[in-house]
């Protein structure tokens, strides 16, 4: 919504709040510069006109001083009939001729003027022809009479109509120049004050853009975060209040929504610890009755390294375990069991307290579990899969029972190869029986049994890590120690899926080394280089 309807009123969006402040800032920028700009113009016209007219007058003054000339000279030659003061006249009347040009394009746009000064010409070319004509074309001999009639009687009254005419395109100029200079100086004024005023303009409104601003973003961010880091310092009662425009109204509710999410989910957090408190001494006491015995208990030259994730909290439906049978014999278990957390753990505390007895018995893997299944009987929904594998240290001879197990993999200077499949699943099929295979483990063997939650987990894209991908993790890994090679597994397993799997997820490694077999205790293991 672009305007919101509050109990307060009319409530505008900041966005639409900022869009005025820079309507108004660039609003009066063009103002400001086209009132300036048009007065800086005018003056700038003003003072044209000035000097124009400064530039008249002076011709005026030259136009004026060259006819007075025109008039001595003429006189001269009235009286004295020499040549030199006709020519000398001639001469002032052509300067007189330019100069009056000159005039005429200075007050071109001057229309009163120009007219004083078409009156000044007129005066002066009526005085030329009624005055100088004559006495230039009269005869030597009546040259001094005609000349004193017309210069003194007929002609002082027509160059005073000349002379009167030029004080009036004089006073005419000095008006128009004070009229100018008055203008221009009245324009420079206003401009000043459209300076002042608008200078003045331009920094109320910025100081009511810093107010706005602080009003409108400042405050309200502040506030928020005031908030927001009470919330985060653990006050999750601290109620976070909407304040400022309706955006940060928004981001205000949104936070309150979002601290009452984290107090509704902060209390079935606690409601769920306090149920798995009620119920941690079973757990407990389930995953201490699964936890592996130590595999320090083990014949010369034999060594295991085994990792175990969970799927889901600390109980996985996942166990393996290695029980000792003699003094050179010892049997590695991994099993699966279906289904995850208490019921699975469970059933796998139940079949692991069948197992480990019946290979205690001397049993061999494959008539260990036929035992097992009789003891199950129809176990309906739930099933199990596991791999026995028994290890003759004497010997390198391993026999191994397959119950719907991924088949372990025997890595040896030849290749890889699969210890198949010996019989079904455990459970939902009772009176099953199930074959006992042999294999040899030497000292350059590595034996690796795990669970479907290696080889089954999933990238983004829905990819399995799959066998060929643990043959290579494995290979990848050459010359480390058992239990560092276990790590580089798993971590593989998860660089390619995620942190948390989503199956219980079991890798153990065997290793056989024939050069301990008459040592008392196990030593460090040896790396142990995968082909």
């Amino acid at each position: 919504m672009l305007v919101r309807m509050t109990p307060s009123g009319l409530r505008v969006p900041l966005r639409w709040r900022v869009l005025l402040l820079l309507v108004l800032l660039a609003t009066l920028n063009v103002v400001f510069t086209a009132l300036t700009r048009t007065e800086i113009s005018h003056v700038s016209e003003l003072d044209e006109v000035g000097a124009r007219l400064v530039q008249a007058t002076r011709v005026e003054e030259q136009l004026q001083a060259t006819r007075d000339n025109q008039a001595l000279t003429l006189h001269a030659f009235a009286l004295t009939g020499e040549l030199q003061f006709l020519r000398e006249y001639q001469e002032h009347r052509l300067v007189a001729e330019r100069r009056h040009e000159q005039l005429v394009a200075l007050l071109e746009e001057e229309p009163a003027l120009l007219e004083g000064a078409e009156a000044v010409e007129e005066a002066m070319s009526t005085w030329e022809s009624r005055v100088a004509a004559p006495v230039i074309a009269a005869t030597p001999a009546e040259r001094a009479r005609v000349g004193a009639r017309l210069v003194g009687n007929e002609g002082r009254p027509l160059f005073r109509r000349v002379r009167d005419a030029v004080d009036d395109l004089a006073g005419g100029l000095d008006a128009r120049q004070a009229e100018t200079t008055a203008s221009v100086q009245e324009a420079r004024t206003r401009l000043n004050q459209q300076l002042l005023t608008m200078s003045g303009l331009s920094l109320l409104l910025i100081a009511g853009s810093v107010w706005a601003i602080r009003r409108w973003i400042t405050v309200p961010v502040g506030v928020l975060s005031s908030q927001a880091k009470r919330v985060a310092g653990g006050d999750l009662d601290a109620h976070i209040d909407a304040v400022g425009p309706p955006e940060f109204e928004e981001i205000g509710h949104n936070m309150e929504r979002m601290r009452r999410r984290i107090v509704s989910e902060l209390r079935s957090t606690t409601r769920a610890f306090e149920a798995l408190e009620q119920r941690a001494p079973l757990v407990s006491s389930l995953r201490s009755l699964l936890q592996t015995r130590s595999a320090t208990d083990l014949p010369a030259g034999l060594h295991v390294s085994a990792a175990l994730e969970p799927a889901h909290g600390v109980l996985a439906g996942d166990w393996y375990d290695v029980v000792r049978v003699d003094e050179g014999r010892a049997v590695v278990l991994v099993v699966d069991v279906s289904g995850h957390g208490e019921e699975a753990g469970l059933r796998a505390l139940w079949l692991k307290h069948l197992l480990v007895p019946a290979l205690r018995m001397g049993l061999e893997p494959g008539d260990a579990l036929t035992w097992v299944s009789r003891e199950l009987g129809d176990t309906a929904e739930w099933f199990a899969t596991c791999v026995l594998i028994e290890v003759d240290t004497s010997t390198g001879t391993c026999l191994y029972a397959n119950a719907g197990h991924p088949p372990p993999l025997l890595f040896g200077p030849d290749g890889v190869e699969e210890l198949e499949v010996t019989g079904p699943l455990l459970g939902p099929l009772p009176r099953q029986r199930w074959a006992t295979g042999q294999a040899s483990l030497d000292a350059d063997h590595l034996l690796v049994a795990y669970t479907d939650g290696i080889v089954e987990a999933r990238d983004d894209s829905g990819d399995e890590f799959g066998d060929e991908r643990l043959v290579e993790s494995l290979r990848s890994a050459r010359a480390l120690k058992p239990d560092t090679l276990t790590e580089h597994v798993m971590d593989c397993v998860h660089t390619f899926g995620s942190e948390r799997l989503a199956d219980d997820a079991t890798l153990a490694v065997i290793s056989f080394s024939a050069a301990d077999r008459s040592a008392a205790t196990t030593p460090e293991p040896d790396p142990v280089r995968v082909p």
